[in-house]
C-alpha cells in the first residue's frame, strides 16, 4: 500500500472512531443503556436485539464505550438500514455463530474487556433486549449472561464486574 493510502485509511479509520459516547447521537436519541458488555476477547458475544412497532420502517444504531467512557473502535457495521416495523434486528460482536442470517449485524468489536453500550433509534414504539452468549469451547455448550439492557433515563442495575461462570464442568481434554 503506497504511503497516502495509507494515510488515507488512518484517517478514515480516526474519524470513524472519533465520535465518542458523550457525543449526541448520530440519528434519533438513544433508547436503552447497558450495563455491562464486552467483545470476543472474552470469549464471549454481545448479542442486542431490537425491534419496533412504528408504521414506517426506522433505524437502529450501537454504541460502545470503554469503562472510562472511551469510544471503542469497530470495524463492523454499526448502523442498520431503515428496518420495517415488526423484523427483528440483532446487533453482535462477533458474527461467527450467525452465519447466513439477514438480521444480525456485525458489530466485530477492537479489544473490549468490560464496557458499557447505548441503542439509539429514531423510533417510538421500540422494544430491546441484551444478552451476552458466552461459548467456553469445542463440544461444550454455550450460555448467556445478563448484560442489565434498560430503558434510557432508568439507573442502571448493579451487576458483578465478573462475568458468570458456566452452569457445568469443563470438558476434559
Amino acid at each position: 500500500m503506497p504511503v497516502g493510502r495509507a494515510t488515507l485509511a488512518i484517517v478514515v479509520w480516526a474519524v470513524s472512531v472519533a465520535a465518542t459516547p458523550g457525543q449526541s447521537p448520530p440519528f434519533g436519541r438513544v433508547i436503552y443503556h447497558a450495563a455491562r458488555v464486552a467483545s470476543f476477547g472474552e470469549l464471549g458475544v454481545t448479542m442486542i436485539a431490537c425491534r419496533h412497532r412504528d408504521p414506517v420502517p426506522r433505524r437502529f444504531a450501537v454504541e460502545f464505550s470503554g469503562p472510562e467512557g472511551q469510544a471503542v473502535s469497530s470495524f463492523g457495521i454499526v448502523r442498520s438500514p431503515p428496518i420495517p416495523a415488526g423484523k427483528k434486528v440483532l446487533f453482535v460482536t462477533d458474527g461467527t455463530f450467525f452465519v447466513g442470517r439477514d438480521d444480525v449485524l456485525n458489530v466485530r468489536l477492537g479489544h473490549l474487556a468490560l464496557g458499557t453500550a447505548r441503542v439509539i433509534s429514531d423510533a417510538r414504539i421500540v422494544h430491546c433486549v441484551g444478552k451476552m452468549r458466552m461459548d467456553p469451547g469445542a463440544r461444550t455448550s454455550s450460555y448467556r449472561d445478563e448484560i442489565g439492557l434498560v430503558r434510557a433515563g432508568e439507573p442502571l442495575p448493579k451487576l458483578p464486574r465478573t462475568w458468570k461462570a458456566a452452569p457445568y464442568a469443563a470438558p476434559r481434554r
